[in-house]
Formats: structure tokens, C-alpha cells, sequence
């Protein structure tokens, strides 16, 4: 999580100034707070996700990327 909140925000930044460069004119201005809020997103975010997990609000299924075993049977219709 820790290089999540490090990389995370530096991305964001050099990608909107990809897209102003690809434009040829800049939209948006990176500002120092910016970084630092998207900085404290990330902990802040992932803080209401253990929350909401320890809670019971999540479960596991919900939270588990990888799909689930199909429910129908191999060779038979719906």
C-alpha cells in the first residue's frame, strides 16, 4: 500500500500532463496540494476499506478479484 500512496499520485499528475502535451495545450495545472491530497487518498481510502471489512459490510466475495465457479454444470442446459 505504501508504494501505492507513492506512485499513485505521480502517475495521475504525468498522465493529465500526457494528455495536455498530446492536446498541445495544457488543461489543467499541477499544483504541490494536488500530489499531497491524492497522497493522503490513497491510506485514507484503503482505511474505510479495512473498516467497512472488519465491519461485516464487505465480504470477501466482494472484495476478491478472481471470479467464482460457474454455478451451471458442465454439459447439461440452463
Amino acid at each position: 500500500m505504501a508504494a501505492a500512496a507513492v506512485l499513485f499520485p505521480p502517475a495521475i499528475e504525468l498522465s493529465q500532463l500526457s494528455i495536455s502535451l498530446v492536446l498541445g495545450y495544457s488543461y489543467r495545472a499541477t499544483e504541490l496540494d494536488d500530489v499531497l491530497l491524492n497522497f493522503i487518498g490513497v491510506p485514507l481510502g484503503y482505511a474505510v476499506f479495512s473498516a467497512l471489512r472488519a465491519r461485516g459490510s464487505l465480504s470477501v466475495a466482494d472484495t476478491d478479484p478472481r471470479p467464482g465457479p460457474s454455478l451451471r454444470r458442465r454439459g447439461r442446459g440452463p
